[in-house]
């Protein structure tokens, strides 16, 4: 969950700030506070400190040895999941690219809120929905993707801003028990 949570709330924000930014100062201040940011991240992961022991060695008779990516991606058993990850990706990924000149065609004007209400959904959720424990992984992975895809569609049929919101809120609803699940 806080994996999940730490991309959903930076997305909440980000094209709220975002469409602000560009309104009143253009795409030139927009990219320059975005590299910024990058920069202050950057700075901030650099001062941390190093949490690894100095004498501990890499591998010891007591710990499992670490498998290698590519024994993972080769794995015959988690094939299911990596197909399930791709299709995710693939389908939440543009969303993030083409929404928004979608719904400026349609004439929808502030885009950002449909990001905030998709990933705020979703943060709210993974923060105090106890669905995933109650009912499992295994049952709920389904229903979330269903409602994700729904909700996807949803913004093929967008012609207002309240079927954009719906469109956000099914996908955001979707999303939060599918990833990470």
């Amino acid at each position: 969950a806080l994996f999940s949570l730490s991309g959903q709330g930076p997305a909440a924000l980000g094209p709220l700030l975002g469409e602000a930014v560009v309104k009143y100062f253009g795409f030139t201040v927009f990219f320059y506070v975005a590299a910024a940011l990058c920069l202050c991240a950057a700075a901030t992961a650099a001062m941390l400190p190093d949490d690894r022991p100095r004498d501990a060695p890499a591998h010891t008779p007591h710990t499992p040895e670490r498998l290698g990516y590519r024994a993972l991606i080769f794995d015959r058993n988690l094939l299911p999941l990596w197909v399930v990850t791709l299709a995710f990706a693939i389908a939440i990924s543009p969303r993030n690219s083409f929404v928004a000149p979608f719904a400026y065609q349609k004439h929808i004007a502030q885009v950002g809120w449909y990001f905030a209400l998709y990933s705020g959904v979703a943060v709210v959720l993974r923060l105090y929905g106890q669905m995933i424990e109650r009912i499992g992984v295994e049952r709920i992975m389904g229903p979330s993707l269903g409602l994700l895809g729904i909700g996807i569609v949803m913004i093929a049929f967008t012609g207002t801003t309240g079927a954009l919101f719906g469109a956000a809120v099914l996908g955001g609803l979707g999303h939060s028990y599918a990833y990470p699940a």
